[in-house]
């Protein structure tokens, strides 16, 4: 494991570079894994402005002023901006669901668990994330619905990279004790049972001979390297989202597999992962197994009520009518055609 890069650029490369050691391979990951979702997501968006199911939105400059600039804003270029939204409320979410998980160190010191660099939960980002950029698209006249299907994809492989970051730093995201024998040969020995060799939390046993200052620890028993699993699964599922992007009838159905795909995927590593656990009327569960649940009772929800929705978005006839202004006013939520009035 490389707690931060230094260590990983010492021994691939045997150069030292001391500037390394402040950042944090976990902390790298998560900034890596914002590159494809917004690569994936930007270009998603293009296909549905392609279509005519995304539209510009028109805007003015200096409105009131002599000389009013106009000009019209494609949802495309706002992915830029709303990844660093997502960015700043997804750590914000996930900090806070962190603390909730562990809430008798929350309690001890709220401000050092906040500030912490550890101490992450993906569902409490993923919630207000979603929320937020939810209501920035509304405010701005664009449909969000279509714009989270375009998301799907992109926040897969988001997950799915991020968790990269865990299993290489050695952040403690790691499962059960696992003495198991391997169910194929095949198999890696580091896929199916770690010890996470310089963990960045320094547990387990001491590594002798070690010279990496105060990361010379291992766990004293392997374990199963659940973010590993998280990671291939999550990143397969991004590229199996993405070619289901035009299967469904209608805006929002592929957002409710996602859904459905990411709260089974968790639930089930849930059952070989070290997590605290919470007595809910004699039944002990994890955060992550509730927000597991949560999401595929919302998406199944979703899936099969969106069509009931009277404001449903039907991709097959938006794309085919054939739309002559293109714009929105989104000041007054209105547009050039009736065709595409929600």
């Amino acid at each position: 494991m490389y707690p931060n890069l230094y260590y990983f650029f010492n021994e691939a490369f045997d150069v030292s570079i001391p500037v390394l050691r402040h950042i944090n391979t976990a902390g790298f990951f998560i900034a890596l894994c914002f590159f494809p979702a917004a690569w994936i997501w930007k270009k998603c968006m293009i296909e549905k402005e392609g279509k005519g199911l995304l539209l510009p939105v028109k805007r003015v400059l200096y409105k009131g002023s002599a000389h009013p600039v106009t000009y019209y804003a494609y949802p495309h270029e706002t992915t830029e901006p709303v990844i660093i939204i997502a960015a700043v409320t997804g750590i914000i979410g996930s900090k806070i669901s962190g603390a909730l998980e562990e809430p008798a160190l929350f309690l001890q010191d709220a401000l050092g668990e906040l500030l912490s660099t550890s101490g992450f939960s993906f569902y409490g980002g993923l919630v207000l994330a979603s929320v937020v950029i939810w209501f920035y698209y509304q405010r701005r006249g664009m449909r969000p619905l279509i714009i989270a299907d375009c998301m799907t994809p992109a926040f897969m492989i988001a997950y799915g990279v991020g968790r990269l970051g865990c299993h290489f730093s050695g952040d403690g995201d790691w499962g059960v004790t696992n003495f198991n024998a391997k169910p194929v040969s095949w198999l890696p020995g580091w896929a199916w049972a770690y010890r996470y060799p310089h963990n960045t939390l320094r547990e387990g046993v001491y590594i002798p001979g070690c010279t990496w200052d105060d990361y010379c620890n291992q766990l004293g028993a392997p374990v199963y390297p659940t973010s590993l699993y998280e990671a291939v699964v999550c990143i397969t599922l991004c590229f199996v989202l993405y070619s289901m992007r035009n299967r469904f009838k209608y805006a929002g159905q592929l957002w409710a597999v996602y859904l459905v795909l990411n709260g089974i995927e968790r639930f089930l590593i849930e059952q070989i992962r070290i997590n605290s656990h919470y007595n809910i009327l004699g039944i002990a569960v994890t955060q992550g197994e509730m927000f597991a649940l949560l999401f595929v009772a919302t998406g199944l929800i979703l899936f099969y009520s969106i069509p009931a929705y009277k404001k449903h978005i039907d991709y097959a006839a938006l794309s085919g009518s054939r739309l002559q202004h293109p714009v929105t006013d989104s000041r007054n939520n209105q547009t050039d055609s009736a065709d595409i009035n929600e």
